[in-house]
């Protein structure tokens, strides 16, 4: 996965908490994982509620809810004695940030490193997996292959370049809904959005 904000986050937890045994990687330029509404108007209430975190929905059991994260980091009395059913905008930073630890530990992470190219890998003329040139904070040059690539690079709907003549199998995220249905054994790209 190029990117490692919120909505790779999102993608993380859900194949973290399936149990899955795909090799996963997220590549991040950054050097570390940020939540950019925290650091605005930090003690703002969010505008949902804490059900609404990375998982909750999903699995209220697993351990990547909101409410887990406030049991561990020893906030959860205070949160419910607050009677707020929305965290305030660093709360959900810091939750954000803890369910990002919790993937480095995974080793599912690499921080400082910017994909410089996705290149399409063709059998004929089928797509069958992709090169990814990736660049480390030092200057150093590696290529990852990989069957599946999720671009979750910014908030513009965007398609790269190199993708495009992928089309019909690479998809903005905001055209994925009404297609799901469709895509269950496809091999697929989704640029994503913060």
């Amino acid at each position: 996965v190029v990117g490692f904000g919120s909505t790779a986050l999102s993608l993380a937890t859900a194949l973290a908490d399936s149990g899955t045994t795909l090799k996963v990687l997220f590549v991040e330029s950054k050097d570390a994982f940020t939540w950019a509404p925290a650091n605005v108007l930090p003690e703002n209430a969010t505008r949902t509620s804490f059900l609404r975190d990375l998982i909750t929905t999903r699995n209220p059991r697993s351990e990547f809810t909101f409410v887990n994260y406030l049991f561990e980091s020893q906030q959860l009395v205070q949160f419910v004695n607050s009677s707020h059913m929305a965290p305030t905008r660093l709360v959900m930073g810091n939750y954000l940030a803890w369910v990002a630890e919790k993937m480095q530990e995974r080793e599912w992470v690499r921080y400082s490193s910017t994909v410089t190219r996705v290149v399409p890998v063709k059998i004929g003329s089928q797509v069958n997996g992709w090169k990814i040139n990736v660049q480390d904070a030092q200057g150093n040059n590696s290529t990852i292959a990989s069957k599946r690539v999720v671009l979750a690079t910014g908030s513009k709907p965007r398609i790269h370049e190199a993708l495009i003549g992928a089309k019909g199998k690479v998809l903005h995220t905001s055209e994925v809904a009404p297609l799901l249905h469709n895509l269950k054994d496809q091999d697929i790209a989704i640029v994503g959005a913060d």
